[in-house]
């Protein structure tokens, strides 16, 4: 569960990075 709640927070944070946009701190879900 954990291992999934991180990768959806990596891929959101990246997502997030490309339009200049952090809505989760990196590591929130680690």
């Amino acid at each position: 569960f954990l291992s999934l709640l991180g990768a959806i927070t990596l891929i959101s944070n990246v997502s997030a990075d490309s339009a200049g946009i952090a809505p989760m701190p990196d590591g929130l879900a680690y």
